[in-house]
Parts: structure tokens; C-alpha cells; sequence
């Protein structure tokens, strides 16, 4: 019996059973990352929160401001109206009317006067309704429009005044009325860009602006490139801002008439041509004469032979 017992626990230690490869001992989960929560932004007091226009003023847009407390009670707004502390620089015929107790807009009771820089100023002490006040005076700044060329307004236009005459008058709409066209408009002739001055034909004021007729106060070169320009500093009649951009067009005088292609129909057999069975492409007109500004298309620049 003495040995049968060794025997057995011997047997029973042989056969224990060993841990199964890849079996992981699991431990407590780690305690989650502590999460960073900002400090809510100190309140920054009374102010303005918006002001338009940014930029430019265009159209009917009003100049508009907005604080970030209320200002007035409508109900008493009649007594005492605190926007009459704004002010405009330079000034400007109108009034401020509140859209609610905390936004106002100017309502000017003429046009804004074109090329000119406007600055808005709400001053410092400028109280909202329970008498906080406005620590620093705000700004706004904007402009109105300055001199332009409206797109698409010049006569001829640049596909056509490749058959310029030497004294090519040309129509250009600007936006606003300026203060001296003749030194505002110039010419560039030839490759060398020869300045040649633009002479004033006749002004129009029309719904978008003001319509000019100029031409060059000098023959230009021909066959030869051209441009016909409104200067960079250009200013209008009522405010002191310059264009700011050059605007030019490119063009060319014409010269000796040259045939530049020759042309066949290639209707169908039967199918009548409306300019012939033959064309030719001239380089400007057999009869030399001036492309008005007022023309579309240069008629006979296209001759037809039959």
C-alpha cells in the first residue's frame, strides 16, 4: 500500500493540466483620461457685435449696426432716441431707424455721394438700456462705389474695332460723372505705346451713369494696334477716391485692304448659298470710312462675289 500512494500522486502530477497558449490574465480597465473642459469665454461687455457694409456700400444698402445689449425701449423711444450720438464723417442728410431695441440703420435722405470714403462712429460712453456703457468708440468704415466702366458698354466693341479709322470715336459708359474726361481717357498707339490724348465729342447722362464720346485728339498710325484707356486715377465730380484700375481696350487701325481668305460654299448640292458659291475675307473695308459707334457689325468687311 506504501507504494501504490507515491505511484498514484506521481501519475496525477504527470497529468496536470498546463495553461493554453495565448490565455491573458485580464486585469481592471485603466481609469478614463481626464477631460480638458475650457473656461467659458468672460463675458466681454457692452459692444458692437456687427456693422455693414464691409467694403463697398452698393445699391440701396444701409449702413447697419448691431450691440450686443439692447439700447432702446421702443415704447419710449419717442422721449429720448440715444442714436443721434452717432456719427457719420463726412456727413450725410438722413436719420437712424432701430429695427428693435439693440440694431439701427441709417436711412439717408440722399443719394451717398459716389467716390468717397465714409467712416461710421458710435463714440466711447455710449450707454446700452440699463446704463452700461460703451468703454472704447467703434468704427465703421466703407466707400462708395469709384469711377468704373460698365462691362459691356463700349461702341465699337473690341471684335470690331480691329477696322479702326485713324480718328476712331468710340461711346464709353462710366459709372459716374468725371472730373476732367479729357485727362481721365487717353489713347496708346503703335508697339512704341505713344501717348496720345483723347478729345471730348459729347457727354450724355443716362440712368447708369454718364455716356462719352471720344476720339483721339490726334490721328492714329495706321495699321497699327491701338488702345483706347481710362486712366487709374481717374476721379469722379463728387468725391476724392481714384478709379484705382486702369481699364484699356485693345484695337487696331486699319491699313492697305488685304484679302485675307477665299472661301467656297459646301451646302449641299441644290441648297442655295446666301452669300454666293464664292466668298472673300477682306482686311477692311473697299470703301474706307469710319466704323460708327453705333454700328453692330462692319457690313462690308465681308465682300461676296458670285
Amino acid at each position: 500500500m506504501k507504494r501504490i500512494l507515491p505511484a498514484i500522486l506521481l501519475f496525477a502530477a504527470c497529468h496536470k493540466q498546463e495553461p493554453q497558449a495565448g490565455e491573458r490574465t485580464l486585469t481592471d480597465a485603466p481609469p478614463p483620461p481626464a477631460i480638458q473642459v475650457p473656461k467659458e469665454k468672460e463675458a466681454e461687455g457692452f459692444r458692437v457685435v456687427a456693422g455693414r457694409p464691409q467694403g463697398k456700400l452698393l445699391g440701396g444698402a444701409r449702413p447697419t449696426l448691431t450691440f450686443s445689449e439692447p439700447v432702446v425701449a421702443l415704447e419710449t423711444l419717442a422721449q429720448q432716441d440715444p442714436s443721434s450720438q452717432i456719427a457719420s464723417d463726412p456727413p450725410v442728410r438722413g436719420r437712424w431707424h432701430w429695427l428693435g431695441s439693440s440694431s439701427v440703420e441709417f436711412v439717408s435722405d440722399e443719394p451717398f455721394p459716389l467716390s468717397t470714403a465714409f467712416h461710421i462712429v458710435v463714440p466711447a460712453g455710449f450707454k446700452a438700456l440699463d446704463g452700461t456703457p460703451l468703454e472704447t468708440a467703434w468704427q465703421l468704415d466703407f466707400t462708395t462705389p469709384a469711377v468704373e466702366v460698365q462691362r459691356g458698354s463700349v461702341n465699337p466693341p473690341q471684335y470690331l474695332c480691329k477696322w479702326s479709322t485713324p480718328s476712331q470715336h468710340f461711346e464709353i459708359l462710366v459709372n459716374q460723372a468725371l472730373k476732367d474726361p479729357e485727362k481721365a481717357f487717353f489713347f496708346e498707339a503703335g508697339d512704341e505705346k505713344h501717348m496720345v490724348a483723347a478729345s471730348l465729342v459729347t457727354q450724355t447722362q443716362v440712368k447708369e451713369g454718364v455716356q462719352y464720346e471720344i476720339r483721339p485728339a490726334q490721328d492714329l498710325p495706321r495699321d497699327a494696334r491701338f488702345a483706347v484707356g481710362l486712366d487709374g486715377s481717374a476721379r469722379g465730380v463728387q468725391g476724392d477716391l481714384p478709379a484705382g484700375v486702369e481699364w484699356r481696350q485693345e484695337c487696331r487701325t486699319m491699313g492697305p485692304m488685304r484679302i485675307e481668305r477665299i472661301e467656297r460654299c459646301f451646302g449641299q448640292a441644290g441648297e442655295h448659298c446666301s452669300h454666293g458659291p464664292i466668298s472673300r475675307a477682306a482686311s477692311r473695308s473697299s470703301v474706307p470710312r469710319s466704323i460708327s459707334p453705333r454700328e453692330k457689325t462692319p457690313a462690308s468687311v465681308r465682300n461676296v462675289n458670285a
